[in-house]
């Protein structure tokens, strides 16, 4: 098919991540290779990112979190560089950061490359996908779990409290516990 795939590098060496890449993009159009922020040296991946982008090989920059990873990453692509920035939003906001901050940024810096896509990644609840719409994301990883949650959407919250109210009646009775 022509959905596109993201597949990511092995090597913890950036010059192995170079080899891997070209590998990888070799296998069909539609793949974006996968390079992470960094090496587990913290050793950062921009010049890598430059390389690849030059060799017109599309990327999904990926484990992205701060400002300043976001700034040097869009610095490293050409101004018509194919590419995702996938940010961990998720784990931003785990950190008691508000994630909308950070994809806020990338939309003003990203908006300057035509050809990039900002990606709200590690979602942790249904409210994400509203607050990627906002904050400029144009695409959101969802789990299983919160792709079922979408039935709730928009929901009717007086009828919501009533079935919430009669789940928890139902699991007293079945509990068989009396008061």
């Amino acid at each position: 098919g022509n959905k596109p795939l993201s597949l990511e590098v092995f090597s913890d060496d950036v010059d192995e991540m170079y080899d891997q890449a070209h590998i990888l993009n070799e296998l069909s159009d539609n793949v974006w290779v996968k390079i992470p922020i960094s090496n587990t040296k913290q050793e950062y991946t921009y010049d890598l990112i430059s390389r690849l982008v030059s060799d017109e090989v599309k990327l999904n920059v990926t484990a992205v979190f701060t400002e300043e990873h976001i700034k040097r990453t869009y610095q490293s692509f050409l101004p018509n560089s194919s590419a995702i920035v996938s940010i961990f939003a998720g784990r931003i906001a785990n950190t008691g950061l508000d994630p909308e901050d950070t994809i806020n940024y990338a939309s003003k810096i990203g908006s300057k490359y035509p050809n990039t896509k900002i990606l709200w990644a590690s979602s942790r609840e249904v409210f994400n996908i509203i607050q990627a719409q906002r904050s400029g994301a144009n695409i959101i990883t969802l789990p299983s779990n919160l792709i079922q949650g979408l039935k709730d959407l928009d929901r009717d919250l007086d009828e919501y409290s009533l079935d919430t109210v009669k789940m928890f009646y139902n699991d007293a009775a079945k509990s068989g516990f009396t008061i």
